[in-house]
């Protein structure tokens, strides 16, 4: 299998973007640092395994997949034989 190509949606970038400056504004740089490394994690194990996602909901043609990559982030995405295509990032108990 060759190797898979990553895309993020426009609106999955921007609310991580939005995620990891409020972090280091709110809880310091070490917390987005660490917040910005959890995510990065994820999307390797999600690179070696795309069927590792916790199986959410099936589209007509995609099935939506989710996987805890930070104890208060959720990543959503589907994937098809070439591309992960990341689509959100879901929080949980963030006061923005």
């Amino acid at each position: 299998m060759a190797e898979l190509k990553v895309i993020w949606t426009n609106r999955a970038l921007v609310v991580f973007q939005k995620t990891v400056y409020w972090y280091a504004a709110n809880l310091g740089i070490q917390f987005a640092v660490t917040f910005a490394k959890n995510v990065d994690e994820a999307m390797c194990k999600i690179l070696l395994m795309p069927t590792v996602g916790q199986l959410e909901k099936r589209g007509k043609d995609k099935k939506y997949r989710s996987i805890l990559s930070h104890p208060l982030c959720r990543i959503y995405y589907w994937y098809n034989n070439t591309e992960i295509h990341i689509v959100w990032l879901r929080f949980n108990k963030m006061n923005k």
